[in-house]
Formats: C-alpha cells, sequence, structure tokens
C-alpha cells in the first residue's frame, strides 16, 4: 500500500534496541505508506521527537538497555504537548505494565514476536484515536 496523496502522511517514531527487529519493523510500517523514523534508544528517540513535530505514533520496546519504554512516554509527555499514541512491544509483560492498558487509552500493547496483522492492526487504531475519521 502506498500513501494516498490526499491523506496526510502520517509519520510513526519506532524504537527498540534489537537492530534487527528495529529494521524488521521499520521496513514493514514503510511498506504499507507510512512515514518511518527510528531510533536504538529513549535519548535517540527524544531527539528525533525534538526534530519531527509531525510524529504522532510512537512504537517502542519495553525493555531496553539505557531506559525503558515506559521512561520514553514519561519523557515524551513530560516535553512535548502534543497528541501521541504509544503501542508498547514485548516478550515479558508483567501486571504493572498490563495495568497501564487500563489506566490509559493513548497506550496498546503487543507481545513479541510479533503478529503482523495484528501489529498493523493496532498501528491503525493508534492514528485513528484523534482522528476518528481517519
Amino acid at each position: 500500500m502506498r500513501p494516498n496523496p490526499r491523506i496526510p502522511t502520517r509519520s510513526v517514531l519506532v524504537v527498540d534496541d534489537d537492530q534487527d527487529l528495529l529494521e524488521e519493523v521499520s521496513e514493514t510500517l514503510s511498506d504499507e505508506g507510512y512515514l518511518v523514523m527510528s531510533a536504538q534508544g529513549v535519548d535517540a528517540a527524544l531527539e528525533v521527537l525534538r526534530n519531527h513535530a509531525d510524529i504522532q505514533v510512537i512504537v517502542t520496546d519495553i525493555l531496553m538497555p539505557d531506559k525503558s519504554g515506559i521512561s520514553l512516554i514519561q519523557e515524551s509527555r513530560a516535553e512535548f504537548k502534543r497528541n501521541l499514541n504509544y503501542i508498547i512491544m514485548s516478550g515479558h509483560l508483567n501486571p504493572a505494565t498490563k495495568s497501564l492498558r487500563v489506566d490509559d487509552d493513548k497506550i496498546s500493547f503487543l507481545g513479541k514476536p510479533l503478529d503482523i496483522d495484528q501489529f498493523l492492526s493496532s498501528v491503525e487504531r493508534a492514528f485513528r484515536r484523534d482522528n476518528p475519521g481517519a
């Protein structure tokens, strides 16, 4: 699927410390017509967000060596006063992270390994949270 020129570009930031997964997820989203940026950690992701105000959805791993995906959510919300939606990927969802599902409708959780159809549906839903008619 290629972007429709009548629809604004939909930008996604993918954050993971695993380079292979980062490339795979980025390529999958790009093939579906999304504008994709990537970062290999929280600090790098925050820098990308500073330079790309058009990013609407962040797909992040929860466990990374420098800081967690939860830290990314907290820091990005504190620094950026714009609507961001988050998809957290993890092979290790625990009760503390699962409880965020109930408390925050801007965060979705997906287990690893990713089911591509479920992943793409989650990304689409994340864009529609703030633009129901999109």
